[in-house]
């Protein structure tokens, strides 16, 4: 399909109860990025969809980015994209230090 991260789920029933899981994957690697479980009644349906959804939503972002911070991380210097350069300096910056600061920018911008 082309795609670097599935999000794939399950739905499990028991009675009047509902168990919803889904996990986050790395298609290249097979690497679980995240996996969790919400569990709700059939009555609150809907309820429980939404809270999936926000919940969800609120999650893949972070992880990918953390996934693509870890990727770029990895790759040789010689190779980088504007893209990679910022994911790096997102991860060399935070926690934010004098040290830190100073190789982001380096990163940013190498010609000062």
């Amino acid at each position: 399909m082309g795609v670097r991260y599935v999000l794939e789920g399950s739905v499990r029933k028991a009675g009047t109860r509902v168990r919803i899981a889904g996990q986050l994957i790395d298609v290249l690697t097979g690497a679980h990025l995240w996996a969790d479980h919400f569990d709700g009644s059939l009555e609150d349906v809907f309820e429980l969809q939404d809270k999936i959804a926000f919940s969800v939503a609120g999650v893949i972002e972070p992880a990918l980015q953390m996934a693509e911070m870890r990727r770029s991380a990895a790759r040789p210097t010689t190779d980088l994209t504007a893209y990679d350069l910022h994911l790096r300096a997102l991860a060399v910056f935070f926690p934010v230090t004098r040290e830190r600061i100073l190789k982001t920018l380096a990163l940013i911008d190498p010609e000062h």
